[in-house]
């Protein structure tokens, strides 16, 4: 890589950082406000000198708990800090997290389990829901809907 690149790169991602632990301090809390707040500030700081549709190489993912049915979280594609990409992956986010929020998202531990919450039916909907918007998440950026389903099938 060179290096203006990357040291212009590590200065957005560090304001990022700032700017985000401020507000969380301050007791902005909230996934979907995490999300806007997480937008609005990556954009900001990509427009103080950058075009705000040019490709910086920075990524990010979000991720969805899944353990109780495949033993980890679930990641969304990567997507470019873009206004294009930011919307994507919100996107993508909401529909996780929507199909997710069938069952209990909260903690769990052995005493409060996802078993003891919810009956086999609940949990068995839950996981179609989130693994047919996990799949559709991949397959609309390109990825092989039936080489995604695979992978998650050997998770189970």
């Amino acid at each position: 890589s060179h290096l203006p690149t990357v040291l212009g790169q590590l200065e957005v991602l560090l304001s990022v950082q700032r700017r985000t632990q401020a507000f969380e301090a301050a007791g902005w809390s909230g996934q979907e406000r995490h999300w806007q707040l997480f937008q609005s500030i990556l954009l900001e700081e990509v427009a103080k000198g950058l075009d705000a549709e040019q490709d910086l190489g920075i990524r990010f993912v979000a991720h969805v708990p899944a353990k109780f049915w495949v033993g980890k979280v679930l990641q969304t594609p990567r997507f470019a800090v873009t206004s294009e990409g930011l919307e994507q992956g919100l996107n993508a986010w909401r529909r996780l997290v929507k199909a997710r929020g069938l069952v209990h998202t909260g903690h769990t531990n052995r005493h409060t389990s996802l078993r003891l919450r919810h009956d086999p039916g609940q949990l068995e909907e839950a996981w179609c829901c989130l693994r047919e918007a996990y799949l559709d998440v991949w397959a609309e950026v390109g990825h092989d809907r039936g080489k995604v389903a695979r992978h998650i099938k050997a998770l189970e």
